[in-house]
This record gives C-alpha cells, structure tokens and sequence, in this order.
C-alpha cells in the first residue's frame, strides 16, 4: 500500500475536496453533492474501514451557498467559513440538508484530515518541529538478546534507516526503507528512533517496520487509517503507533477512529498522546499561555489503546510529566493518558549510523510498547488479551503526584510489571 501524496494547503490540515463518509452512505452524499453540481467521485471503498472516500471538484464555497438556498432560512444557521478552502461549512450544511429532510438524521461523515510524527511541541498537526537530534559522543552498548523472543512490534511510521545497532532486530519490504538523500531532516529518522526504542528494551523482539509517513513525515487520515487496520491484521502482536492528528474543531478524525476499533481483538496498541499540553497564543485580552486541558491527540483518544504522555528521563518525580505532553481529559470525559514515560533527551539510533537524543511522546510509546512485548515474551498467556496487559501496565505504574489527567495512572515501572504476575 502506497502513501497518498498530500496536496492539502497547510493552514487548513487536510485534504481539499475529499470527505470521508460511512460506506452505507456514501451514496446518498455523492447523490447531494451531484444535485449541486460538485461532480462527485468515489475514489476509494473500505470494507475493512466501512468507510469510503468521496471526491469533488467543485469549490466547496459554491456547494455550501446551494445548500443555503435550498435550506432557505434554516441555511442562516451554518457556520461562516474560517478561510478559503474550509470544509467546516460544507459539512455543517449537508447534515443541515440531511436533518431538514429526515427528521435530525444525517450521514456519517468527516474531513480527510492530516496526520503527522511526534517530533516537536508546537502546531496543530506535529511533523519535525524539534530540530535536529543532539548528537551523542558515544553510542549506546551493544543489544543483548534474551527479552522479547518470538513477539513481533509493529512500528507504522516513516521510512526506517539501515543502522549496526538495529542490525538483525527488524523486518520491512524494500519501499519501507528510508532512501532520501542526506542530509537527513529530524522527521526522516522518526521510525528509526523508534524501532531503537523498542528494541532497547526488548532486544530480542522483531520490529516489523510499515512506512506510512512519506516525507516530510505527515500523510492524510484515510492513508494512515488503512495501513492500520492491514498492519495491525499482518501478525502483529503490539502496534506501535507514534502519530498524531490533533483538532481544533472538535471532531475526532473519521477514519483514524474507525481504524483502530476495527482492528482485532488480541492486539496491544500503544500510540502517543500528542506534543499539545502548553499552548502560547493572542487574545483580544492580551497573550495566553499554560497547560492546555483536552489536548490528547488521535488515535490516543481511542479507549482500548494504550495512551502514552511524556516524562523528564532521569528526574521523573522531580519534574513530573513534560510540559508538552498533551493533557486529557479527552473531549467526551474519559480519562486520558493512561500513562507516562521517558520522553525527554531519549537517546536512540539515527540514520546514517548515527546517534542522538530527541524529545515528544513519540519516544515515550515505544518504551511502553517494548514493555508489552517483554511482557508477552514471558508470560505466553497474556498474548491475545491486550486488555490484561493494558491492565498490569497501568496498575503498576509509578505514582508521580501529578494530576490525573496530567500523569494517568503514573510512570511506566517494567519491574512491577513483571511483579505482580
């Protein structure tokens, strides 16, 4: 499976002219849109997603002014448009077409938002905003085996670099190779890192590396949400999933939701709560800044997934959760994250055989996901119960004083992991 170019414009973190719509109804949208001359097309049909994608090549202005007309008063209703190639409205006006005629009903439908790695602290959708990574003097020591024999990680991310340290510790076909041309950008060693992370502590697992991500590491919903649910089916005992798609509307993200709730039921998924706990902007009373509540990102909003913020790597207690992982409550009151882990000054391979430290909660996942893999190398019968793993790690986690939503449950302990079984 290929990834599909993005061609969104930046301020707007989708794609223009596509919708995401229920299989069930998407005939009845491309029906609408047709009546309003859009020329609407389905470009693609998941059955595994239950979803469709749906195109159109009209100005999505000029449908929403011939929803208006035909909603006569009711059409005074719909939002104004934030900018030009905003959806928001056209969405707003056909479930207002729809709830006009079938008494409040309307199909289930969404933008075909953008979706990017976890590398950096600031901007809606996070795709390498941290910089380079801090070079290291010396490498890390050399893998040992033993932890995490026959358990498979599944790393869905970017393109993932030949490197000593990582030798014999992953799988990949050849288009999941990184082949960018040096130098490298921060984003292009984003699996990398990754795929280290894991294999740091469960250094006889096999990572088996998917690209999704094409450079500079963002990809579009429906994208990442088919390689989830063909990934996550591929064998996979623990999906690591260090991606975001972060609203400001909101509306969680169609596809990504319906990803992972339809993926098996003996998986573990592990994916990072987002970089969007501390938010700096300008209000009419002057500038903003602190923690920002509601924050966690998708696909962490998701309840079976294990949802991962970020903490300080040597002085946890002292400086309890990073103060740019995204914080919960998530947007329907469930309690989020579910728990914190190292996610500052990480050390991990880079591409070109090099070394380096990084920061984001995209390096805190993968230290709970090579957790849940020691986890089921040693006790074989908590493999197809992702529940009971999800449970032991969150139960046993380390109490650093912090708020709920702030810190989960605690910070990851392997050690009381292992304990308690």
């Amino acid at each position: 499976m290929t990834s599909r170019p993005v061609t969104g414009p930046q301020p707007a973190r989708y794609q223009p002219g596509q919708l995401v719509v229920a299989l069930e109804h998407c005939g009845k949208v491309a029906d609408v849109l047709a009546l309003a001359a859009a020329d609407p097309v389905v470009e693609e049909r998941s059955d595994l997603l239950g979803l469709a994608l749906l195109s159109f090549k009209a100005d999505p202005r000029a449908v929403t002014g011939w929803l208006r007309g035909q909603l006569g008063s009711g059409g005074a209703r719909i939002r104004e448009q934030a900018y030009e190639e905003d959806l928001g409205p056209l969405l707003s006006a056909l479930r207002a077409w729809f709830g006009a005629r079938h008494a409040g009903w309307y199909p289930t439908m969404g933008k075909n938002r953008l979706v990017g790695s976890v590398t950096g602290g600031d901007g809606v959708v996070s795709h390498g905003g941290g910089g380079m990574p801090t070079a290291l003097e010396r490498p890390l020591p050399a893998r040992t085996g033993g932890v995490g024999t026959d358990v498979t990680v599944g790393v869905l991310d970017t393109g993932i670099a030949e490197h000593p340290w990582l030798s014999g510790g992953w799988t990949g076909r050849g288009s999941d190779m990184l082949t960018s041309p040096l130098p490298y950008r921060p984003e292009d060693g984003h699996a990398t890192f990754v795929a280290g992370l894991v294999l740091g502590q469960a250094p006889a697992a096999t990572v088996k590396v998917h690209r999704v991500l094409e450079r500079p590491a963002v990809t579009d919903c429906w994208t990442a949400a088919t390689a989830i649910v063909h990934f996550g089916r591929s064998g996979l005992d623990v999906l690591n999933l260090s991606f975001v798609c972060y609203t400001e509307d909101g509306e969680a993200p169609l596809a990504l939701a319906q990803a992972v709730d339809r993926l098996g039921p003996d998986l573990v998924v592990v994916a990072a709560a987002g970089n969007h706990g501390h938010k700096s902007f300008e209000t009419k009373e002057g500038a903003y800044e602190g923690y920002a509540a509601f924050s966690i990102t998708d696909p962490g909003n998701a309840d079976a997934v294990i949802t991962v913020g970020a903490t300080h790597r040597n002085w946890p207690h002292t400086y309890g959760v990073s103060f740019f992982s995204s914080r919960g409550p998530t947007g329907d009151g469930r309690l989020k994250p579910d728990l914190v882990a190292p996610g500052e000054r990480i050390r991990a391979p880079f591409p070109d055989g090099q070394w380096g430290d990084l920061d984001g909660t995209s390096m805190a996942a993968p230290h709970v996901s090579g957790a849940a893999a020691m986890l089921l190398a040693r006790y074989s019968e908590l493999i197809g119960h992702p529940a009971r793993v999800k449970r032991i790690l969150c139960e046993t986690a380390t109490d650093l004083s912090r708020e709920r939503s702030f810190q989960g449950h605690g910070m990851l302990d392997v050690l009381r992991a292992f304990q308690s079984i």
